[in-house]
């Protein structure tokens, strides 16, 4: 990978499981200046209080979601001015909310890639994650029909 036209910011997605650490991790190895900025542990910076995205109140679960996504835009929008290459990890699991990032990172050159290696893939990775990093998730098919349907986003 080179760095002529490279973009400011490369948004990786997918459901939980698809391999978006993974990928970020290998891209910003291979770049002379990244910075990878992972939705996960950016949450995990929460002490106390934390609601996960698909927890109760509701409320609160969506407030906490905008606040990653504006915290992840604003960490990426401090690494391009500074020029690195902002590698983001996160699940986008709508246009709405991709229009929301790419509203947040204009004037930015943003690249958004979507993994969708398949259900038994993501739930297999689920498995022999840490224990500490393993997930209570049962959306995998609608979740999958969504990231399908975003590659034409």
């Amino acid at each position: 990978m080179t760095t002529a036209g490279a973009p400011n910011c490369l948004i990786v997605t997918g459901m939980p499981g698809a391999g978006k650490s993974t990928v970020t991790r290998l891209v910003a190895e291979r770049l002379p200046r990244s910075a990878r900025l992972d939705g996960d542990e950016l949450n995990r910076m929460i002490v106390s209080g934390f609601v996960w995205a698909l927890g109760e109140p509701a409320d609160e679960a969506a407030r906490q979601v905008e606040l990653l996504h504006r915290n992840l835009c604003a960490l990426a929008n401090n690494f391009a001015d500074a020029g690195f290459t902002a590698l983001i990890d996160a699940v986008i699991p709508s246009r709405e909310k991709l229009d929301f990032f790419l509203d947040l990172l204009t004037p930015r050159q943003v690249l958004f890639v979507v993994l969708t290696p398949g259900i038994e893939v993501c739930q297999y990775r689920n498995t022999i994650r840490d224990p500490r990093e393993r997930f209570d998730f049962d959306g995998y098919r609608d979740s999958f029909a969504v990231h399908r349907a975003s590659a034409r986003w």
